[in-house]
C-alpha cells in the first residue's frame, strides 16, 4: 500500500483513525458469531477488543487519544 499512513489520520476529532473503521466491520461480525455460538473460539482477542467499540463516540468518551499501537493495515486485513 502506498500511503498506509492515511489509515492513522483522525479525519474528525470525535472519531477514531481510519484504521479503526477498516477493522470494525469484520470484528462486529466475529463478536456476533461468538455471541450466538456460531463460532466457539476467538480469532484475535486483541483486535476483537480494539476494533469493537467507538463508532458513535461522544466528546466525553475516551477515544484513546494516546493510542499509538494500532495494528498495521496488513495485520488488520
Amino acid at each position: 500500500m502506498r500511503e498506509e499512513s492515511a489509515f492513522y489520520i483522525k479525519a474528525e476529532a470525535l472519531r477514531h483513525p481510519l484504521i479503526f473503521y477498516f477493522g470494525h466491520t469484520a470484528v462486529l461480525y466475529i463478536n456476533k458469531f461468538i455471541e450466538y455460538g456460531l463460532i466457539k473460539e476467538r480469532i484475535n482477542p486483541h483486535f476483537e477488543n480494539i476494533f469493537a467499540v467507538g463508532v458513535d463516540e461522544m466528546d466525553w468518551d475516551d477515544l484513546s487519544q494516546s493510542r499509538s499501537d494500532w495494528p498495521s493495515v496488513a495485520e488488520t486485513r
